[in-house]
Parts: structure tokens; C-alpha cells; sequence
């Protein structure tokens, strides 16, 4: 299987090693960032604006034995697609920062 990165930074998958033993795998971005278009559908209501999320930009179409990783809200706005896994399970650092995952996970 083949893995493309359609995020903007690496994605490091640690799988059951630890931080100081280093990712098992690196996805480095492709280049291209799929997105989701998002529409304010209301005014803010103090700190929370209403927002719908709309059709996906720069997604490539399906190819066979191709992987894409994207964002959570990219693949669960394209759930259809059996092609797309995001990064499932945050491995962070010592001072709580996000460095990589533990999975990919694939939305059903």
C-alpha cells in the first residue's frame, strides 16, 4: 500500500514505540493540502460561529493500492471515499505538544 500526505507537516506514526525511540514511519506532505471549504451560516454568538462544512478542495480522485492521509474533518466530510485515513490516537511530547499518532484511522 501506498501512502500520500495530503496535509501540510510530516506525519509521524509511532505505532507502539515511544518518543525517545523515534516514529516507526514518516509521511513527509506531498505538496498538496486537501481541505474542506467551511461558510460561517450565521453570526457568532458570543465565542461560537456557526459553520457548515462544505465539498473538498485539491482531493485527488481514487487510485488503486493509494492511501491518502488527510485531515479528520476532510475524511469525515468524504466518508464515501475508502481511500482516505487521518491520524488516530496523538502521541505528544513532554510538554504536551502533538508529535505524530499512534494509527491511521479509516472513518466508517
Amino acid at each position: 500500500m501506498t501512502y500520500v500526505n495530503l496535509t501540510p507537516h510530516p506525519v509521524c506514526l509511532y505505532r507502539e514505540r515511544g518518543i525517545s525511540d523515534g516514529p516507526a514511519e514518516i509521511y513527509p506532505p506531498s505538496g498538496t493540502v486537501a481541505r474542506v471549504s467551511s461558510l460561517e451560516c450565521g453570526p457568532p454568538d458570543g465565542d461560537v460561529v456557526p459553520v457548515r462544512y462544505g465539498d473538498p478542495q485539491q482531493l485527488p480522485p481514487p487510485v488503486p493500492g493509494v492511501l491518502y492521509i488527510v485531515s479528520l474533518v476532510t475524511a469525515l466530510a468524504c466518508r464515501e471515499r475508502g481511500d482516505l485515513v487521518a491520524p488516530y490516537l496523538e502521541v505528544r511530547n513532554g510538554k504536551g505538544g502533538i508529535v505524530g499518532c499512534r494509527y491511521l484511522q479509516r472513518t466508517c
